[in-house]
């Protein structure tokens, strides 16, 4: 027959070497947890940090960005700058301080989901509109300029036509009548004539190198001269200088004179009219070139602003813990409580004998008492006064008091890590990481909120 050993879990636990083991280590893990608690180094809270990037956009300027969020959360840590690795982008770096992470990230991600939505479209709106303003403006003055000086030729086309049309009516100079001419003379008489013209003409030369054209012999030999001359039938191209009366000249003269200079003035003031209207078609020229470039230059400012980022191009990652401030005990504090904790067991693994092994006869008195019979015996007094101070300090009732406190300590950590995952799931992933310091973080917090 096969013997099949049974495993009681309720005969084990009764064994006393399990019974005291069990107490030894309840009482160490108890003195380890209440060091940790005392002796916690200051807790300050989490450090969460959230990015927010996106392409380097005109209009937006990262140190008013980083203005606007101090303003928006004092507590925030702002860094802005490009972002590392990547060219023509541009990184905001945000950290915020908590005593929860929740708290932490939760208020991270409200701060760049505002200024995403918010401080960012604004931003690149307002710089837009302003560029666009500025633009239709120079475009604007450009026009006026041309439509002045377009304004101005015609008002200086419609003076030159208004003197045109206006000009007074100068008296026309007198003309000199001419007496008829003579019935001609005979051939040989012409002959005689031409040869006495010629002596004419040449006393007159002679005459004139010495005389003024007032002198009587001048005057004289000119009205002789154009007497032959009109019974020869000369050309006029023919004729010698024509004599006029005196006050015949002289109202011709007058008249002349006077047709000489209005014909200088008008011609004058034509000419001031032209110069006036070339200048000012010149002007009109390089309005209109100025005009073209302001209105090329509005398209080109337009197409660049179709063409830059907008506030959809920049994103933000969700907040992360980065790190813990405080909390994490020592070295010098893990190692103290290793050594009371060591201290702890093996004291309460000795005090337990007492409570769990049945008791033992230390002294002849006890032996006498068992027996009921006298025993004549000797013990050395100090291991009898050890006894009974052993007796006296270990009793039954305090080591399973003292079991009792432990298990108490051990049970309050435990539910005050379970309250706290509960609350703080996180947590959970923390004491896998550092679970001295959470130990620590949450024993604090439970003391503290007590």
């Amino acid at each position: 027959m096969s013997h099949r050993t049974k495993f009681d879990p309720a005969a084990f636990c009764s064994l006393p070497l399990v019974r005291r083991a069990y107490l030894a280590l309840t009482a160490a893990l108890a003195v380890f947890v209440a060091t940790l608690a005392i002796l916690r180094e200051p807790f300050r809270g989490y450090l969460a940090e959230v990015h927010i990037e996106g392409p380097s956009a005109q209009g937006l300027n990262l140190e008013d960005a980083g203005l606007w969020l101090k303003r928006a959360e004092p507590g925030a840590v702002v860094l802005t700058g490009p972002a590392p690795g990547r060219a023509a982008r541009s990184r905001v770096r945000m950290t915020y301080h908590a005593a929860r992470p929740n708290a932490a990230r939760l208020r991270l991600d409200d701060l760049a989901t505002r200024w995403l939505y918010q401080y960012l479209p604004d931003q690149l709106q307002a710089h837009r509109r302003g560029v666009l303003a500025q633009s239709r403006g120079a475009v604007t003055a450009a026009r006026d300029r041309e439509d002045e000086a377009r304004t101005r030729v015609e008002v200086l086309r419609q003076q030159q036509l208004a003197r045109y049309f206006q000009q007074p009516a100068f008296p026309k100079p007198p003309e000199v009548t001419e007496p008829s001419p003579p019935i001609a003379a005979p051939p040989a008489e012409q002959s005689e004539l031409r040869a006495q013209l010629e002596k004419l003409r040449l006393e007159l030369t002679r005459l004139l190198a010495s005389f003024t054209e007032e002198h009587p012999q001048v005057i004289t030999l000119r009205k002789q001269i154009a007497g032959l001359e009109r019974q020869l039938q000369l050309p006029a191209a023919e004729r010698g200088p024509q004599i006029l009366p005196a006050r015949q000249a002289q109202e011709r003269a007058a008249a002349a004179s006077h047709f000489v200079s209005t014909d200088a003035d008008r011609a004058n003031e034509q000419g001031d009219v032209s110069a006036e209207i070339s200048a000012a078609l010149l002007e009109l020229t390089q309005t209109s070139r100025q005009r073209q470039v302001a209105e090329q230059r509005q398209t080109d400012r337009m197409q660049e602003l179709s063409s830059e980022p907008t506030a959809a191009d920049w994103s933000a990652e969700p907040a992360v813990v980065v790190t813990r401030l405080g909390g994490t005990p020592r070295s010098v504090t893990l190692l103290l409580g290793s050594l009371l904790a060591c201290t702890a067991a093996i004291v309460m693994f000795r005090a337990s004998s007492a409570a769990v092994l049945p008791p033992k006869i230390q002294t002849a008195r006890e032996l006498a008492a068992v027996l009921e019979i006298p025993v004549i015996g000797s013990a050395a007094s100090l291991r009898t006064a050890a006894a009974r101070l052993r007796q006296r300090l270990f009793k039954p009732v305090y080591v399973r008091l003292a079991g009792h406190l432990a298990e108490g300590v051990l049970a309050l950590a435990a539910a005050a890590c379970l309250i706290s995952i509960t609350v703080e799931p996180t947590l959970a992933s923390q004491v896998l990481a550092d679970p001295f310091g959470t130990l620590s973080e949450v024993m604090g917090r439970f003391v503290s909120s007590r």
